[in-house]
């Protein structure tokens, strides 16, 4: 099963898209703390328990979009924490990292109007726009 794939499995199995209420229904504790203004939040496996670390200075929607994507890791790449991603160089980052960002897209951008912009998708919905670009395979 692909990151889109498994992002509406999770969706169709607790009825809901939101990031945090399915970390609660997966028992992934989630964390809001203070990090460093370059650190926007991180997954990590702790004595056996999923955590999920989000900056507590980002905006709520940027937190949203953030606790997508650490469960997109949490659920497409439970074995690995990702601090250890950050300086280990046997991964391929950008593979899992962008995996994490369907799975992401797929839980937060909800379908396109007819006609309707990546833009203006990306403002109705409060995501980013490179969140619309990756669901939609817009350059």
């Amino acid at each position: 099963m692909n990151a889109a794939e498994t992002a509406r499995e999770l969706v169709r199995r607790w009825q809901t898209s939101d990031p945090f209420e399915l970390c609660d229904c997966l028992g992934i504790r989630v964390l809001l703390v203070e990090l460093s203004e370059q650190v926007r939040g991180f997954y990590l496996i702790l004595h056996g328990h999923p955590l999920i670390y989000i900056n507590q200075d980002a905006p709520a929607e940027e937190q949203t979009e953030i606790c997508g994507h650490e469960l997109g890791h949490a659920v497409l790449h439970s074995g690995i924490n990702s601090l250890f991603l950050e300086s280990a160089g046997q991964f391929n980052q950008g593979r899992l990292e962008r995996e994490a960002d369907l799975f992401c897209a797929e839980l937060l951008v909800p379908q396109a109007e007819e006609g309707e912009s990546a833009e203006s998708l990306a403002c109705r919905s409060g995501v980013t726009e490179h969140l619309v670009r990756l669901k939609y395979g817009i350059q």
